[in-house]
């Protein structure tokens, strides 16, 4: 079994002012860059979407209702920095309104044990769907867990016969600040404890 990153991000959910956030406040407050620092802003095409503010491996993204910190190299450590970074936003703007906040860690699986994915993901309702001459193209399975006063999310796709998907989602609803800055603080050897227990499903031998 292959895993392959991608997609991760950590959001924070309020309603932001984005006259405030914009690229040399977000380099020298959220980044933590001296004045004057290059760093890259990508502006959408349409002109409709927020701005990208890029440094290195992060981009913020601000838009009126949330903040999206966008990872490029899929890590626990940048994942860990983007966290810190989201912290950031919620400490400098005092005044926001906040409601959530949390983090998406995405695999794609290759080659995956097919007795393992036929146990995760088959139901009995594929069997009539076929017999009815529908053609499934694809299926999620979506399981939300406690956790920790938040929850985890684990949305399962399989997509096609090549191409499998594990969103694994940590939310939490809140409006004090100090409770969505403790949900994205989680420690390292936490985090990876959970997601070894996610992965976990995935291995040969658990649906024996």
């Amino acid at each position: 079994m292959e895993l392959i990153p991608h997609n991760w991000n950590v959001i924070v959910v309020g309603l932001w002012n984005k006259a405030i956030l914009v690229p040399n406040f977000v380099s020298e407050n959220i980044f933590g860059n001296l004045t004057g620092a290059t760093f890259n802003v990508q502006i959408p095409v349409n002109l409709i979407g927020p701005p990208r503010i890029k440094n290195g491996d992060f981009v913020f993204i601000p838009d009126n209702q949330q903040i999206i910190i966008e990872i490029e190299n899929c890590t626990i450590e940048n994942l860990l920095k983007a966290m810190d970074y989201a912290k950031k936003s919620i400490e400098v703007l005092p005044l926001t309104p906040f409601f959530a906040s949390g983090f998406n860690i995405n695999y794609e699986i290759r080659d995956i044990n097919t007795t393992v994915l036929s146990n995760i993901m088959n139901s009995k309702i594929d069997n009539i769907l076929s017999h009815q001459d529908y053609n499934i193209i694809d299926k999620k399975i979506v399981r939300t867990l406690s956790f920790n006063g938040g929850q985890i999310n684990i949305i399962m796709d399989f997509i096609n016969a090549v191409k499998f998907e594990i969103q694994v989602n940590f939310h939490r609803d809140s409006i004090l600040k100090d409770e969505l800055i403790s949900w994205i603080s989680i420690q390292a050897v936490v985090l990876n404890s959970e997601l070894s227990k996610i992965l976990r499903l995935f291995e040969e031998g658990q649906y024996a």
